[in-house]
């Protein structure tokens, strides 16, 4: 038997296996490297869409505790969407979405208005920050999703930085206040908000997965908290009058849910879910160091701590697999 370079001769198909092993591993190599790189890329547009809702619940704390309709609120803020991503889709030669966008966009937008309207409504009843801390709790129920639907790994890491993120998010609870509506109705409100805008963040994810059109499928989302803000002025509200505090707090909030949907989406189509939604969830850290920047809020020990460990939770969750 002769042994030459590359081959031995004999053995049927050695030079063949010899030539494409090497092949075969850097194909794999190369593909971990895409997904490596697309995951990081899921998790900048992830911290981005952090930022925009950090200041957009600074926002959408002042009018849920205004005393003003948040009918009109909703109108406002639908409008803004939608414009903005429909005049996107225009510029892009988009000029009609398909019937798989049109479906997911309708899920998830419904998803979305009610379980902000939820939001708001609970937070008139409750004090805002318990409603607003079960509200972030969704961010358990979206991971155990992803892993249930979207057959997504459910790794150490992700469970340990999900659980970090609920004590966290528990250390900004205020304890000095009274609780005593957390038996009330308003409780469960918050709740269902919570289970609500986690299958939001799901739909999120199935809708990138079929493809949909961006823009398209975030203009219907807008019109959806639209016909939500109609649907309530008509039946449970019925005020008319418009207040210019709604007009103007309703556009900016607007525009910075169009940064905070636009980058959700963005990192969805990179990363998987079970990382990517608790990271946007963790805007609390914005919100409280704008509170404290300028309306001179305190940060006590507690929330000091909290802001800390909700830090450790996202570098935990983004070494994830």
């Amino acid at each position: 038997m002769r042994v030459a370079a590359g081959r031995i001769d004999g053995i049927k198909g050695t030079k063949s296996w010899n030539r494409l092993s090497p092949m075969r591993f850097n194909k794999n190599r190369t593909k971990k490297n895409r997904d490596s790189i697309e995951m990081n890329e899921g998790i900048g547009y992830a911290l981005l869409s952090l930022f925009f809702a950090g200041a957009s619940d600074t926002v959408f704390k002042k009018q849920a505790t205004s005393g003003h309709c948040v009918g009109q609120y909703m109108i406002i803020v639908g409008l803004v969407w939608t414009v903005v991503f429909s005049t996107a889709a225009f510029i892009q030669n988009e000029y009609t979405p398909n019937s798989t966008t049109i479906f997911y966009s309708l899920i998830t937008g419904l998803f979305s208005a009610t379980a902000n309207y939820l939001l708001i409504y609970s937070m008139q009843k409750l004090q805002a920050g318990i409603a607003a801390t079960i509200y972030r709790l969704n961010m358990a129920i979206a991971v155990f999703a992803a892993v249930v639907f979207l057959n997504e790994t459910l790794s150490s890491l992700k469970v340990i930085g999900v659980l970090i993120a609920i004590v966290s998010i528990i250390l900004f609870f205020d304890r000095s206040n009274n609780t005593s509506s957390v038996l009330s109705a308003a409780v469960f409100i918050a709740i269902t908000a919570s289970l609500l805008r986690a299958l939001m963040g799901i739909g999120y994810k199935l809708a990138m997965a079929k493809g949909v059109q961006h823009n398209w499928f975030l203009a219907g989302n807008g019109l959806c908290w639209t016909l939500t803000g109609l649907l309530n002025i008509m039946f449970t509200d019925k005020v008319f009058k418009v207040h210019l505090e709604n007009i103007w707090t309703g556009l900016l909030s607007g525009l910075l849910i169009c940064g905070i949907v636009f980058f959700f989406a963005k990192a969805l189509t990179c990363g998987q879910a079970s990382v990517i939604i608790p990271i946007a969830q963790m805007s609390f850290i914005v919100t409280t160091l704008l509170a404290w920047f300028i309306w001179k809020e305190k940060l006590s020990k507690r929330v000091l701590i909290g802001m800390v460990l909700a830090c450790v939770s996202i570098l935990l969750l983004s070494s994830a697999k």
